[in-house]
């Protein structure tokens, strides 16, 4: 895995990351929309924990390159 992180730009090289960053994210989501429905109402307080790793997922999600982004350049 640490052989990957090297400098070039090479599309080969660069295929398996751009893989397992948008699996990270899609996880990072399933796993906070799963917490936020077990704890229900609880979760929709402002300051819950629930809530704020809810918005660390969005935010994975639309960091650049979103995962919109991902999967356009792995199609």
């Amino acid at each position: 895995m640490w052989e990957l992180s090297g400098t070039t730009l090479d599309p080969h090289r660069l295929r398996p990351i751009l893989e397992v960053r948008l699996q990270v994210a899609k996880l990072a989501l399933t796993a906070a929309q799963g917490e936020f429905l077990y704890r229900g109402a609880a979760a929709y307080v402002l300051h819950s924990p629930a809530n704020r790793r809810l918005r660390e997922a969005h935010f994975m999600a639309i960091l650049t390159p979103a995962l919109k982004h991902l999967s356009k350049m792995l199609a």
